[in-house]
């Protein structure tokens, strides 16, 4: 280990980047990984960058992705709220979702699937695994909408409301105050974001691959950076003001960016910045063995 990060060490020092506190730096290599810090080259244009800055990215963006979760957590449980209001007694009523026809390719079947296959077979998941449904179940013999709602995943109550019939989904839209449209790219970004953040991907300085929609008001402004943080900020920040109005989470954003020093421009997609594994020297102690 140590001869590889001593190679890591020198070729970063290859790459323009000074390194005043060589142990500091060492010890970041150890316990983060070479891997990880390199997400961030990218941010650098100029040459003779200490690189404490790249140490400054990667925290920036890991408490920037504890935001994120923080805030999404939030936007969660009011979207499920708002569900859990509007449809307490219909949840289990097939009428208040669109059909879907989805085709079995490899048995050349067409069958017909809704939320009600999913609810029951989801219930059943859960009255094995989960010993307050086991207890609910067993006392009343059906499932209510608020504890079921509230087991279901960001993911999975995302769907709900895509999977709604029409008119539906028009009211649950005018509810949160947002087109529906829009509403349902900007859940699915959620929901993706989230899972970013909680697999430790870097997301100041990545292109995302879902793209978040605008209206024709604000195509021609975001067209170019709809794939950046930036626009998944903008959205977080619609769905916090319509839904949680008294949490200021864009200032805890903002005196984070102080802290780091990061400027918007920062946070621009740009191509992403890999180590090629195969010529790593961990690699090949790692990773080759496997094969030989």
């Amino acid at each position: 280990m140590e001869k590889i990060l001593e190679e890591h060490i020198e070729y970063i020092k290859s790459l323009w980047f000074i390194i005043t506190d060589e142990p500091k730096i060492l010890w970041y290599l150890k316990w983060v990984w070479y891997f990880r810090l390199k997400r961030y080259f990218n941010v650098f244009e100029d040459k003779n960058i200490d690189f404490q800055k790249v140490i400054d990215y990667y925290l920036f963006d890991k408490n920037l992705r504890i935001l994120n979760l923080n805030i999404i957590e939030s936007i969660e449980i009011y979207i499920k709220n708002i569900f859990v209001l509007t449809f307490r007694n219909d949840y289990l009523d097939k009428n208040i979702y669109s059909e879907k026809l989805i085709i079995v390719k490899w048995e050349e079947l067409i069958i017909q699937d809704n939320r009600i296959i999913f609810i029951n077979d989801k219930i059943d998941e859960l009255s094995k695994k989960d010993l307050e449904v086991r207890n609910i179940l067993d006392k009343y013999s059906i499932l209510n909408a608020e504890v079921f709602i509230n087991k279901l995943t960001f993911w999975e109550i995302v769907r709900f409301i895509q999977d709604l019939n029409k008119e539906n989904k028009i009211v649950f839209s005018k509810i949160i105050w947002i087109k529906l449209k829009l509403l349902l790219n900007w859940l699915d970004c959620l929901v993706y974001l989230r899972n970013i953040c909680s697999h430790w991907e870097n997301i100041i300085n990545k292109k995302m691959l879902k793209a978040v929609e605008w209206d024709d008001i604000n195509e021609l402004f975001w067209k170019e950076n709809n794939n950046s943080y930036i626009s998944y900020f903008v959205i977080i920040s619609i769905f916090r003001e319509n839904l949680i109005s008294n949490y200021n989470w864009e200032e805890k954003v903002f005196k984070k960016m102080e802290q780091y020093n990061i400027k918007l421009s920062d946070f621009w997609q740009k191509k992403e910045t890999f180590p090629n594994e195969l010529e790593s020297e961990a690699w090949k102690v790692l990773v080759n063995p496997l094969y030989e």
